[in-house]
């Protein structure tokens, strides 16, 4: 729409409010003053509001008082169409969203210039799309609890192993698991049953982030449990990547909400080798912001996150050596941001019974523990009594 028919809009809206006031409380919230073409007006709509929230009357001399001088906007009411207020709210917003589309691209277009790391273009690229889909919706985190009752109604995913799934409750949509282990315990081993039971006949994908393995070597292990044919079951998506990054992160798992239609779980190998492109900051405050954004995403994507993380080597030198909480490796921020914590210990490393201690638990009981059955062959977990 040319500028001038979006000059028409606003002042239509703001001659309509002017008429009818009391509907200004049910617009508020969904317009702000930068999505007005014509300053004018946005500042208007802004007086308004604060007009209504004070109770005082509006009309002409009232926002001529709050420093807004407006040409006598009557004189449009007799051209007016009589759609609902909301159709002039929707069609103000859409031209908003389209310019701040463009400015953001030209703005990208710019930083894309000056960068030769892909890694940092693709950062970019990332913080420009989420910045875009967050000016999609409404301003706002006023939620119904309708809402929230039937989003919680579709449930949560198990952790298809019995031992597990008896203490905990299923992880829902924003979750962030954290399983930490010192190496070779079977954190991984662990991560990749999850993703199984996750993806096993699920409409949209689980994906797995495989920074320390590579994808034949997962492959491998679950051929000794699967065959070949059977896999096909699995909506499971690896990604290989060695040096990923939480932007790679998050712009992986929006590849897949554009091709699928959603993404049901992420699973993280792990949290120490994701790269942080920022650079010069010390390793506690890279496994923080690490940390959050895992959460970020985990909420973003409305799915669960299982994030395995290492467990300080001072823990080994401790006469009862099984992981407490403050063994978490570099950081407090993983312990802050986590729904759930899950230490793993095996006291020899030959024996197969692989003991999970419930470290947090946000939504339940923690300090339990249960034993699972370490395939030393095959490398995976069996669920448990």
């Amino acid at each position: 729409m040319a500028w001038a028919g979006m000059r028409d809009t606003e002042e239509a809206l703001i001659a309509r409010l002017l008429v009818d006031p009391a509907a200004i409380p049910t617009l508020s919230g969904k317009l702000s003053a930068s999505d007005f073409t014509d300053d004018r007006y946005g500042e208007a709509w802004s007086a308004m509001e604060r007009l209504a929230a004070s109770g005082r009357p509006i009309d002409l001399v009232t926002l001529r008082a709050e420093g807004v001088t407006l040409d006598d906007p009557t004189r449009y009411l007799s051209s007016l169409h009589t759609a609902p207020l909301d159709e002039y709210v929707s069609i103000i917003r859409r031209e908003s969203f389209k310019s701040n589309v463009l400015s953001e691209l030209g703005r990208l277009t710019q930083r894309v210039k000056v960068h030769d790391d892909p890694a940092d273009i693709v950062n970019d690229v990332q913080k420009a799309v989420s910045g875009i889909l967050a000016d999609t919706g409404d301003a706002g985190d006023l939620v119904s609890l309708a809402s929230v009752v039937e989003q919680e109604s579709r449930g949560g995913l198990a952790y298809g192993m019995p031992g597990i799934d008896r203490h905990l409750q299923p992880a829902g949509p924003g979750d962030v698991v954290i399983v930490a282990a010192r190496p070779s315990i079977g954190k991984t081993a662990l991560a990749w049953n999850v993703a199984e039971a996750w993806a096993f006949e699920s409409p949209v994908p689980v994906l797995f982030v495989s920074l320390e393995m590579p994808a034949s070597k997962l492959l491998k292990r679950a051929l000794k449990h699967h065959d070949r044919s059977d896999l096909a079951a699995f909506n499971l998506t690896i990604y290989d990547q060695p040096r990923a990054t939480t932007a790679l992160v998050r712009a992986q798992a929006a590849r897949l909400r554009l091709r699928h239609g959603g993404v049901r779980g992420i699973v993280v190998d792990y949290l120490g080798l994701l790269k942080d492109t920022t650079g010069g900051d010390s390793e506690n405050l890279r496994v923080s912001r690490m940390s959050s954004e895992i959460k970020a995403i985990s909420r973003e994507f409305e799915c669960p996150t299982l994030l395995l993380s290492q467990l300080n080597r001072q823990a080994e030198y401790r006469r009862d050596p099984r992981p407490r909480l403050s063994d978490l490796r570099d950081s407090g921020a993983i312990e802050q941001d986590a729904d759930v914590v899950l230490g793993l210990y095996r006291p020899d490393r030959s024996d197969p019974t692989l003991e999970v201690r419930c470290l947090k638990n946000r939504d339940g009981l923690a300090d339990w523990e249960t034993n699972l059955e370490f395939d030393l062959d095959g490398q995976t977990v069996g669920g448990g009594g």
